[in-house]
């Protein structure tokens, strides 16, 4: 036998739905946004589009937050249903709605007291209706209101105006200052507001009131992929047998230096995730923080909260359209990132190589003193080895990705006054370029690398001399003994503070300490 389903404690219910919104008081201010671009959508559908304007006006003095928009309004008999319609959307299964859940009337109660609802259609003799709802009351209050009594104070040609008061004074300084609505607006709906779909404005009373004009984030980096395609509008069979149509716009931009930017995901140009590295489904490169935008699809659907996707036909879709870019964006990534790693290393290897130049003035090879050697000349190329030397520094230097035979050292010498830095090895990319790495991290793990490449060279070239005076030839493979591995150890430490202590990183007392 089959049982329906009955909701006897109706009070509780809608209380624990408006209750959704108490943790995310401007998630719950969008709501009233959203719902005024979709009478946007409704009018346009209509034939009936006109200049979408949406203003949010917030006053914190009196604890007030107003939502407008020009659309075509409701009439007294829609308006008195919505009440009795939760979870009852007439907007949804429609592609070009959003308000599909019917749960959004209810969101004042994430940051107010109250709201009240004044709308006019421009028929019903330009009359408006009105409805009142209270937190805490079981019942909402409707009305009709002659527009000579309204015109005279607050009247408009068409459209819907929300009201929500008992705003409490904190809320609005932590959520609803004009910087953070109007950033907050930008990021929610950037595809709407990129095509000038609809124009969103915020005001505030009081002091320099003003309405300035939301507009969309500003990435950086360079533009990637800017790709607004339909997906074919004949049906899609995908892995479990279902049918899928719809459209994808997707809009990156890379960063090489981004650490934490984000590729949002959208809904119908609304924001349902912050990130499309949430999907568990896509590859790494979502996460790196490199990539910044937005996913733009019209054939998902989102879980009640509005904080996730459905996993449905439309997610499987999106995620096997996801993918067919990643092969190309993770190459476009590599070779970004690998292309500014290298300016970067580049330029701090070349202020390396200034300083150590002055260091070997002041503190020559330790290793052919006595031998009547000459010092070592400054290298005639600088960095890397095929451009002009702009310094006296004795090594040419360069960054190298190793081969796999090599990829465990962090440097190797050639002709002894070539010092290679390995590019590919895990310390490079952590310390030196990595996450979050700033350039003291990159001139100290330089600064230790070269060091011990220089050291290891000055000790190659006192071995040479002593050879050279004792009429014998140099054995590269002979045995290193303990004092000489602490002598160049000793020679290493020595020329790294020094650098450091050139570029500031470590005084000159504390180098003498240690």
């Amino acid at each position: 036998m089959k049982i329906p389903y009955e909701l006897k404690n109706t009070d509780f219910v809608i209380g624990q739905i408006s209750q959704l919104y108490a943790s995310d008081p401007v998630g719950a201010l969008k709501e009233y946004v959203t719902n005024a671009i979709d009478a946007f959508s409704d009018a346009s559908l209509k034939g009936r589009k006109k200049d979408a304007r949406i203003g949010v006006i917030v006053n914190k003095e009196e604890g007030t937050i107003v939502v407008q928009d020009n659309a075509l309004g409701m009439s007294y008999d829609f308006l008195c249903s919505i009440p009795s319609s939760i979870g009852e959307s007439s907007r949804r299964g429609i592609k070009e709605m959003r308000g599909e859940k019917a749960f959004g009337m209810l969101a004042y109660c994430g940051f107010g007291e109250s709201a009240s609802v004044l709308t006019r259609t421009g028929r019903d003799n330009g009359n408006y209706s009105s409805l009142q709802m209270k937190r805490g009351e079981k019942d909402a209050n409707a009305d009709r209101l002659e527009a000579r009594v309204v015109d005279r104070s607050e009247g408009f040609a068409s459209g819907t105006r929300v009201t929500i008061t008992g705003v409490p004074r904190k809320t609005i300084e932590d959520y609803f200052t004009p910087q953070k609505l109007k950033r907050a607006l930008g990021e929610t709906y950037e595809p709407i507001i990129r095509s000038d779909e609809v124009g969103i404005y915020v005001g505030w009373h009081g002091r320099n009131e003003r309405l300035e004009k939301v507009e969309s984030p500003e990435h950086k980096g360079e533009i990637v992929l800017a790709d607004s395609k339909e997906t074919p509008r004949k049906v899609i069979r995908i892995a479990n047998g279902s049918l899928v149509s719809g459209g994808l716009e997707v809009n990156l931009w890379l960063n090489p230096e981004g650490v934490n930017d984000k590729v949002g995901l959208y809904c119908k140009g609304v924001r349902a995730l912050e990130s499309v590295g949430r999907l568990k489904e896509l590859e790494d490169l979502w996460t790196s923080g490199k990539l910044s935008g937005y996913v733009n699809a019209d054939f998902v659907s989102l879980t009640p909260d509005r904080d996730g996707l459905v996993r449905d036909a439309g997610f499987d879709c999106l995620v096997e359209m996801l993918k067919v870019y990643e092969p190309d964006l993770s190459e476009q990534i590599k070779k970004a990132v690998d292309q500014t790693v290298k300016k970067k290393a580049d330029s701090i290897l070349e202020q390396i190589a200034e300083k150590l130049g002055d260091v070997y003035a002041r503190k020559p090879n330790p290793f052919t003193k006595g031998t009547g050697e000459p010092l070592k000349e400054p290298r005639k190329t600088g960095v890397p080895r095929d451009k002009p030397r702009k310094h006296n520094c004795p090594f040419a230097l360069d960054i190298v990705d190793f081969d796999a035979g090599d990829a465990h050292k962090r440097y190797k010498l050639e002709d002894e006054d070539w010092i290679l830095i390995n590019s590919g090895h895990n310390d490079f990319r952590q310390l030196a370029v990595g996450r979050g790495a700033k350039d003291k991290d990159a001139l100290q793990y330089f600064a230790a690398v070269i060091a011990n490449a220089a050291a290891f060279s000055d000790y190659v070239d006192g071995r040479k001399a002593l050879a050279k005076n004792s009429n014998q030839e140099y054995d590269p493979k002979a045995q290193m003994t303990a004092e000489s591995q602490q002598a160049i150890a000793e020679r290493s430490i020595d020329l790294k503070l020094d650098l450091l202590d050139n570029f500031g990183i470590i005084r000159k007392r504390k180098k003498k300490e240690e």
